[in-house]
């Protein structure tokens, strides 16, 4: 497995609030997105990177991990004072590998997409929004558990916050995941692309090669 992350604070933000992790021993792989408009957004995301390095010390693996990430994340954004202009919050993404499996976990709308090797363009998660609106986030004292999917680790994955998604279409997705050389180059094919596109938020991605 290869496996490669980058962000960009995008064309019209002052600041990114965006995270990711890359675990550098383990497959596990997360891509957080502070919710925009909320105060703090950026230490929201950050707390969830944070919980997720945490859980990966612990005896967890596979959804389990997910869960323990999530949990972990939750209650550090619970223990944070609570900003005057409102709660913190984030969303969450996060993929590992236990055997042959792919388990992906999410709240949010931060995206995954797997690329099988018949080159087809699979999205393993569902936006859990309505009209335009968030419907489940990280937050303090939020009781919630990772949205799973599971499938065969093989072909290609990204995950990546809607600074992405948004920008960049399944086409355009799914011939830079085939064509790229390998995960650095895919992500920042796909970064410039939603920049080309406007850039009109922070823009985040890990690309997975199995």
């Amino acid at each position: 497995m290869l496996a490669y992350g980058s962000s960009d604070v995008g064309r019209q933000r002052s600041n990114n609030e965006d995270s990711f992790h890359v675990h550098p021993t383990r497959p596990l792989w997360i891509v957080a997105d502070g919710i925009g408009g909320n105060p703090q957004g950026e230490i929201a995301s950050a707390l969830c990177v944070e919980a997720a390095k945490e859980a990966a010390n612990g005896p967890f693996a596979g959804q389990a991990l997910l869960g323990a990430s999530v949990a972990l994340a939750i209650k550090k954004i619970t223990a944070k004072p609570r900003h005057p202009d409102g709660p913190m919050g984030s969303t969450f993404v996060g993929a590992t590998v236990e055997g042959n499996r792919l388990i992906v976990g999410h709240i949010g709308d931060s995206r995954a997409y797997q690329l099988t090797p018949d080159r087809l363009l699979h999205q393993l998660t569902d936006d859990h929004s309505l009209g335009g609106m968030l419907t489940r986030w990280v937050g303090p004292n939020v009781e919630d558990t990772p949205q799973i999917s599971v499938s065969r680790a093989e072909g290609r994955l990204m995950l990546c916050s809607d600074g992405i998604s948004n920008l960049v279409d399944d086409d355009t997705i799914r011939w830079i995941l085939a064509r790229a050389r390998d995960p650095g180059a895919a992500c920042e094919l796909l970064i410039d692309r939603a920049l080309d596109e406007g850039g009109n938020d922070n823009a985040t991605c890990i690309v997975v090669f199995f």
